[in-house]
This record gives structure tokens, C-alpha cells and sequence, in this order.
């Protein structure tokens, strides 16, 4: 995992979305390149989406796939995109 504090990225065009996964209580961030602050509030209105659809359960075809797994599936517009993962939060041992 990487600490986001110690973390030095250098992206010249790079833009981060953010999505808090409740079940882990860790935020999931990715980082994009090319893209504009628009395409990032799409991003995240896309993900926060994909989240709520994966918790209300009512979803039998996604219900045995990982939150973060299926988030980053419905991201199919932006992945060739998609520079890096970084998850921050909670380790605890039951969210491992």
C-alpha cells in the first residue's frame, strides 16, 4: 500500500477521483492522466454510482464481485487512462 503522504507523484496532466468504499472504510483513489476536471467529476459520479449499485445488493450478476473490482469494471470510458490504484485507510484486520 501506498501512503499518500509519502507518496511524490509527478504527473504533468494527471487528475485524482476519489470514492469512499464504506465496507473497508478506505477511501479508493485513481489517478488518470489526460483528462480534465470535468471528466473527473464524471469519474466520480460514475464510481460513488457503481458503489451504491454494488451495496443495495439487488444486483445478483455483481453481488459476488469485489466493491472495488466492479468500480473500476465501469469505468470503461476512462481505462486506457488509468495511471495507478491507491486505497488509504483502514487496515484493520477484518479488511484485509
Amino acid at each position: 500500500m501506498i501512503d499518500l503522504e509519502n507518496a511524490k507523484l509527478n504527473l504533468w496532466n494527471g487528475k485524482v477521483a476519489e470514492c469512499y468504499i464504506e465496507c473497508f472504510n478506505r477511501m479508493l483513489y485513481v489517478i488518470f492522466k489526460d483528462t480534465t476536471s470535468g471528466d473527473i467529476d464524471d469519474i466520480e459520479n460514475i464510481m460513488k454510482d457503481s458503489y451504491d449499485e454494488w451495496a443495495s445488493g439487488d444486483n445478483v450478476k455483481i453481488i459476488d464481485i469485489c466493491c472495488e473490482e466492479y468500480i473500476l469494471g465501469t469505468l470503461n470510458a476512462y481505462k486506457d487512462k488509468i495511471v495507478a490504484v491507491i486505497y488509504e485507510g483502514d487496515e484493520d484486520e477484518d479488511n484485509i
